[in-house]
This record gives C-alpha cells, sequence and structure tokens, in this order.
C-alpha cells in the first residue's frame, strides 16, 4: 500500500462546507428556516472543513441574520448581520 499524499487528505476534509451549504440553502428555499439556520450556524463552527471557502464561512453569518430576521427576532439578526460586515 503506498502513501497517501498529504493533498489529497487536505482536500478531501475541505469540502464539507461546499455541501453543508448547498443543503443549508435547499431548506432556505423550501421554507425549512429552522434546518437552515442549524446547517449554516454549523459551518461557522467548522475547522478545515471550510478553509478554502471564505465566501462561504461569511455568508453562513448572512443567513441566519435573514433568518432571524424572517423569525421577527431583530437581536440576533443583528447581531449576525454585524459579524458579516466585519468579516
Amino acid at each position: 500500500m503506498g502513501i497517501i499524499a498529504p493533498a489529497i487528505i487536505y482536500s478531501q476534509l475541505d469540502d464539507h462546507a461546499l455541501f453543508m451549504e448547498a443543503r443549508a440553502h435547499t431548506y432556505y428555499m423550501r421554507k425549512d428556516l429552522e434546518k437552515a439556520r442549524e446547517d449554516y450556524e454549523n459551518i461557522v463552527i467548522l475547522t478545515l472543513g471550510r478553509l478554502h471557502c471564505g465566501d462561504i464561512f461569511a455568508k453562513s453569518y448572512y443567513m441566519p441574520g435573514t433568518i432571524y430576521e424572517k423569525k421577527g427576532w431583530p437581536g440576533k439578526s443583528i447581531e449576525n448581520y454585524e459579524k458579516f460586515l466585519d468579516l
């Protein structure tokens, strides 16, 4: 058995945010706001799984802001929008 190149292992660990964002967006479009919020917030806590996805990381603050706004929670909405703008 040969040695697996570190770049291959590394790239496989880095795809999580892409898949999670696609699923979160699907939930959002289906109006399942709670599942969408959960997925977006889980992207934020990824380590290697979001390394090359800075745009998705930033969006993971923006989208919960819109979800909280739709739910009528202005405090949480503003908190997420501010973090998005800081990024």
